[in-house]
């Protein structure tokens, strides 16, 4: 499955810190994670992370990883801008480099992003999608589970459920 670099460097990471959460990460590898989405780009997610668990919502990682746009808001005129760019500039571009590659296949991304990119740019588009990916994987992160567990157990908006509430 991984070859000897990745190997080498999974097992130098697991003397990290974070020894926790990159195992409970490369438990469910092996398994589908996501499109686009490697060991190398999986592992700098779960150390920059860290402890899932310290995040209530898919939205506050967004906003650590810079993903969410500033905003500038006065007399009940909301403003969006750019993307704060708080958090880890490396970890941002590896998110945007595997959500191009995951919008090629995968339908639903895909077109999400044709529909943004056209309304709003290539650009944008992008960072949504960057946003998503690190939603998705904090989510299978969160839960342990692996990526096809993620879409079919997906529950939000229906009654009765708290999932992405707390």
């Amino acid at each position: 499955m991984m070859d000897r670099e990745t190997k080498e460097l999974v097992e130098k990471t697991l003397r990290h810190e974070n020894r926790e959460e990159v195992r409970a990460f490369y438990a469910v590898l092996p398994k589908p994670v996501l499109v686009g989405v490697g060991p190398v780009t999986g592992l700098a997610f779960v150390l920059t992370l860290g402890p899932a668990s310290r995040f209530a919502r898919g939205k506050q990682v967004a906003r650590y990883f810079g993903l969410i746009p500033s905003e500038a808001s006065s007399g009940g005129r909301q403003r969006l801008g750019h993307i704060s760019k708080q958090g880890s500039a490396f970890l941002r571009w590896v998110l945007v480099e595997a959500a191009q590659r995951a919008v090629r296949y995968e339908p639903e991304l895909r077109r999400a992003y044709q529909r943004l990119a056209h309304r709003k740019g290539r650009a944008l588009a992008k960072v949504a999608m960057a946003r998503k990916l690190a939603v998705r994987l904090y989510w299978m992160l969160r839960g342990e589970m692996d990526y096809a567990q993620l879409l079919q157990g997906s529950c939000a908006g229906e009654p009765g459920s708290s999932r992405g509430r707390s």
